[in-house]
């Protein structure tokens, strides 16, 4: 069980989602070395004589709020993201954590909403800084007619332009 959480933190420490143990976030003086218990944690203890503080290695969260980290392991958390990116759609949290087991829904529908909030932040960010240049093609395939009422004063002028510059074909009865 530690052997599996240990690869899975560190493929999670090599995407950038949580960082390598260094030093003591609480302290800021001491190391952090490992203090794993068999509990399926993974966690880490500072070595400073005054701090002694533990730490989970999922509280070393670098791209999430630190208070999602808690509820996962580093197995789940993995699981977790692997099955959001490869979701078309939207994932069902109720039915994952019956899959993943240990995972209540409450901290999956928080991680879902954090990173839906944070993909439409990064999507409108490129979309802003994105910029058209040299030739453009427009399609127009989403051309529609509109019906206007004959009593409308509102566009009368608009209906009276079109009419002269496409007259309406007779058709004989």
């Amino acid at each position: 069980m530690i052997g599996d959480e240990r690869k899975s933190l560190t493929q999670l420490q090599n995407f950038g989602f949580l960082e390598k143990p260094g030093r003591c976030p609480s302290c800021k003086r001491g190391q952090l070395y490992d203090h794993s218990c068999t509990q399926g944690y993974v966690s880490y203890r500072c070595n400073w004589n005054y701090c002694n503080r533990r730490f989970s290695a999922m509280n070393l969260t670098k791209a999430l709020p630190k208070s999602l980290g808690r509820s996962f392991t580093a197995t789940s958390f993995l699981m977790t993201l692997r099955t959001y990116a490869a979701a078309s759609g939207a994932v069902d949290a109720v039915a994952l954590s019956k899959t993943l087991g240990g995972v209540t829904a409450k901290p999956l529908h928080r991680l879902f909403k954090y990173l839906r909030a944070h993909e439409a932040q990064r999507g409108s960010e490129i979309n802003d800084s994105t910029r058209l240049r040299g030739h453009v093609e427009v399609d127009a395939h989403k051309v529609r007619t509109a019906w206007i009422s004959k009593k409308t004063t509102k566009y009368r002028n608009q209906v009276a332009a079109l009419q002269l510059k496409h007259p309406a074909p007779r058709i004989n009865s």
